[in-house]
């Protein structure tokens, strides 16, 4: 947190310092850029310029529909720029050009006339047409699946942007908010979209914020809040139907239709959702935009299924997955891959399910979406437990585990990376309102006086938020000593309890051998040296000898009885062959219970051994699980797989008996189950237990071993 806040503080001032020098700049050159006007454009450059300006709203109009006759039109427009020389009109050419190729996802041919449009604003010194440029860069970029490069582009879209072109502010403010709402960031996407209404608002241009309003309604349909959604979405297609934009962008009109399409199927009133999903598509087929069609098939697919119509569901997700394939929208695909992955999972086809699962993850691989890769990870933990694959189900249980940790450490990063946004945004909205002050129709010395009101705010403002920094520093220090102070203080209670856990513990295991040792050496001697006294007492007395064979029969029992206990308090087997001996002995003797058979899988090519207290207290856990099995399971069949890893024993005990409800166990204190997760914890390892009623009860357990021996 200290090098965080340090870093801000340098970036403040390298920021107050541009600033200062840049001010200083302006005031002194003032004077020459006001000399040096722009050249008028003479009459038949003017005809010129207005018919290029034509054929764009006529090559906008066809790009949709018929996309070669757009390029065609843009190809004349390029023409006529270079012959009058109209650069700015010759880099608008090849924005609208890259723009055909976005509407139909061809990327490689839009990044090339976007890049060109960017090379040459940059070269002509044309920062506006720059800032549209970078602006379409990011749009790619962000249909394309690259967010975070699409935010980079949008950024540099706004700090080069004429503060004066409201309708070109506002659509670098949409495009930021659509690349932060990807990102699942919605407080910051619902500031830039409000930002972009406002401004258009405020400049009387109200009817451009269509998209804004749209936006907007997502906002709200994420969060819930589903009248609202639908207030927006009206008044947006209002808006689109009341000006001539509902005929520049059709679009758009279809989208409204589309966003309440499904608003209404979140609301399960299917009828309506699929009445103006009808519509949508026909508006797409006309306009020619397959694309789109992809998100739409995937919605009407959903619908279907939810309607319980699996065949026309079916229909639709495959549609849709096709049309994603062809067009390289790897976003979408994995959604109708999960809903077919469903319908063959409720139909409990759970190879078909496998598949589409795998087919998911292999798209989301190449999209780096890993919140959804630990969803699709569950999914298929979920899938080879209903196969009775547990051994494959604990395997993905792991994996989603693991990846759900990452994600938690990327959350971490992203909330330093939100404190830093916030920071940007308040910086942007300083430099917006900045630029919107000055006014270019003031004289020279209006100019001076405005630039040096500006230096002593800015450093007002700098030696304020300076302060305040370094108070925070100053607080967020002193809590953090607090905070460190408790750890260490709680650190040191748990270390001290776990020590006398573990002195407790290994008294008793101690104490258990010592009474094995003298059962078994002790009292085990005496007993067969009494029966032989008694064999030599039948030789002499024949006239005893039933009541002599009795008493030795009960010698034999009680013989029998102490290397029972012996055996149990401490296996003899164990302390001298090991772990994995004592299992198959003990699998052995589950085996001789009638109406169960045991199954053990001990994988230890290498023979290694773990330190004596870590076998005993494995060896226990072991125990006691079979001890509950046989008492109060009713199982037929026990299974244990035990893995030796490099620094790791993984263990999978399962019974198929009539279960139990482990949260119910858990609550109730249960003395097995405590046990169980006492000695666990004692070894620092991991216990998850499954268990339903009639499904029978698994226990996966990983420990961590050090100094493991072959």
């Amino acid at each position: 947190m200290n090098k965080i806040i340090i870093s801000n503080i340098k970036l403040l001032l390298f920021g107050l310092t541009f600033i200062l020098l840049n001010l200083s700049l302006n005031a002194f050159s003032s004077d020459y850029n006001n000399k040096n006007e722009v050249k008028t454009l003479n009459k038949e450059e003017q005809i010129a310029s207005e018919k290029i300006d034509s054929l764009i709203q006529t090559g906008r109009r066809l790009r949709y529909k018929y996309p070669d006759k757009a390029v065609n039109v843009f190809n004349r427009c390029k023409g006529i720029s270079r012959k009058y020389s109209l650069n700015d009109k010759l880099i608008d050419c090849y924005i609208q050009h890259s723009a055909v190729f976005i509407v139909h996802n061809i990327w490689d041919s839009a990044h090339y006339f976007c890049d060109t449009a960017i090379f040459l604003a940059d070269s002509l010194n044309k920062p506006n047409l720059l800032s549209r440029a970078y602006r379409l860069k990011a749009i790619i970029y962000g249909e394309s699946g690259y967010t975070n490069t699409s935010l980079e582009f949008i950024k540099k879209s706004l700090k080069i942007v004429n503060a004066h072109d409201t309708i070109l502010v506002s659509d670098i403010y949409n495009t930021l908010g659509i690349t932060y709402q990807t990102l699942g960031h919605l407080d910051s996407a619902t500031f830039y979209f409000l930002k972009g209404y406002d401004l258009l608002k405020l400049a009387n241009k109200a009817e451009k914020a269509y998209s804004q309003l749209i936006n907007i309604a997502d906002i709200l349909t994420q969060t819930g809040n589903y009248s609202k959604a639908k207030y927006f979405l009206r008044e947006s297609r209002k808006l689109l139907e009341d000006s001539k934009n509902g005929d520049t962008y059709p679009e758009k009109s279809a989208l409204t239709l589309n966003k309440l399409g499904i608003i209404y199927y979140y609301e399960k009133k299917y009828d309506s959702a699929l009445y103006y999903y009808r519509i949508c598509e026909k508006t797409y087929k006309y306009l020619n935009i397959d694309t789109w069609l992809v998100y739409l098939y995937s919605n009407i697919g959903a619908l279907y299924q939810d309607e319980m119509k699996f065949d026309s569901s079916m229909f639709y997700l495959k549609l849709s997955i096709d049309i994603g394939k062809k067009y390289s929208l790897y976003n979408e695909i994995p959604g109708s891959y999960n809903n077919i992955s469903n319908i063959y999972r409720r139909n409990k086809n759970y190879n078909l399910s496998l598949k589409y699962v795998d087919s998911a993850i292999n798209i989301i691989k190449k999209t780096g979406d890993i919140n959804n890769l630990v969803i699709f990870y569950k999914n298929k933990y979920e899938l080879y437990e209903l196969m009775g694959n547990y051994k494959q189900a604990f395997h993905y249980l792991l994996k989603s585990e693991t990846l759900s940790d990452s994600i938690y450490n990327i959350q971490k990063t992203k909330l330093i990376s939100d404190l830093e946004m916030k920071y940007e945004k308040e910086k942007d909205q300083a430099h917006i309102l900045e630029l919107r002050n000055e006014n270019l129709q003031k004289n020279l010395e209006l100019n001076r006086r405005t630039n040096q009101r500006n230096i002593f705010l800015a450093g007002g403002t700098g030696v304020l938020v300076i302060s305040i920094l370094l108070f925070v520093f100053y607080r967020q220090r002193v809590k953090r000593d607090k905070i460190i102070a408790v750890q260490k203080i709680e650190k040191l209670e748990r270390e001290k309890k776990l020590l006398a856990a573990k002195s407790i513990v290994e008294g008793q295991e101690e104490e258990r051998k010592r009474i094995a040792r003298e059962l078994h050496d002790g009292l085990g001697v005496l007993l067969s040296t009494a029966k032989m006294q008694f064999k030599t007492i039948e030789d002499k007395s024949p006239e005893n000898r039933e009541m002599i064979n009795k008493a030795a029969l009960l010698l034999e029992r009680a013989s029998s009885d102490v290397r029972r206990i012996s055996h149990n308090m401490m296996p003899g087997i164990l302390t001298k062959l090991g772990l994995d001996e004592a299992l198959e002995d003990l699998f052995e003797s589950i085996n001789d219970t009638p109406d169960i058979n045991a199954v053990l899988n001990i994988e230890n090519e290498e023979e290694k051994r773990l330190p004596e207290n870590s076998e005993i207290m494995i060896y226990r856990v072991l125990q006691e699980m079979v001890n509950n099995t046989l008492k109060y399971a009713e199982a037929s069949k026990v299974t244990l797989e035990v893995n030796y890893n490099e620094d790791s024993l993984s263990l999978q005990y399962t019974d198929n008996g009539k279960g139990f409800d482990v949260e119910e166990k858990l609550k109730l204190k249960s003395i097995g189950l405590t046990s169980i997760q006492s000695r666990i914890d004692f070894l620092g390892g991991k216990l998850n237990i499954n268990s339903k009623s009639g499904r029978g009860t698994s226990y996966f357990i990983n420990i961590p071993v050090k100094g493991i021996e072959s």
